[in-house]
């Protein structure tokens, strides 16, 4: 390696450790190391040990009818945080659909579960009639949970619910299928995520 090739490396090596201090992703940076300095590069010259990382899936979230956006209550979290829309009596055996006031577009190749929270189970007799929700990238419909009102200690229906979700409860979960995503909350869908073949089709919607 001659004199100026030393040169242009080392300070290709200072952006590499301005780039591992400031934990960016820049792209350019990266097309110029490799297109221009690919002979004479380290060993250990690779994308992994420049510190960029792959930029993050974005997933946008849209309020629907008033509804709360998904939360995480604490950083350790795995999951957010799913508030009912209104408020639903069940009757031992009956099943409903429970409206979460959210919508959501997620880039292909990224889906979301909905999972029952473990206080459901304990409070309450309801169980997610579906054990867990799928939620598709090209779903744009509001989110919505099915639960069901199962006690055997109850032989013929009663009168009275024997269960109730209140408005604004807690009762699911939003868990993605990558570790890292972008949550941005939009009042519209961008136009590049806003229509899809499936649209607000939901349960059932792509066949039996």
């Amino acid at each position: 390696m001659n004199e100026e090739n030393k040169e242009a490396l080392a300070a290709v090596r200072m952006i590499k450790e301005h780039c591992l201090s400031m934990d960016c992703d820049d792209c350019a940076i990266q097309f110029i190391c490799y297109r221009y300095f690919t002979d004479g590069t380290p060993g250990d010259w690779s994308i992994g040990a420049l510190g960029a990382t792959e930029r993050k899936p974005v997933v946008y979230i849209k309020p629907m009818h008033g509804g709360q956006i998904p939360r995480k209550e604490d950083g350790g979290a795995a999951a957010w945080d799913c508030y009912a829309r209104v408020s639903v009596d069940f009757y031992n055996g009956e099943t409903h659909l429970v409206p979460l006031g959210f919508s959501l577009a997620m880039p292909e190749g990224v889906c979301a579960f909905l999972l029952p929270r473990s206080s459901m189970g304990i409070k309450t007799d309801l169980i997610m009639a579906n054990s867990m929700g799928l939620i598709d990238s090209d779903y744009r419909g509001e989110v919505k949970a099915i639960y069901k009102a199962f006690n055997i200690e109850w032989d013929v229906p009663s009168y009275l619910p024997e269960s109730s979700i209140r408005k604004n409860d807690r009762v699911a979960q939003l868990f993605f299928n990558v570790p890292n995503v972008e949550i941005k909350v939009v009042d519209e869908f961008p136009d590049e995520v806003k229509e899809t073949e499936r649209g607000e089709g939901g349960f059932g919607s792509t066949g039996k």
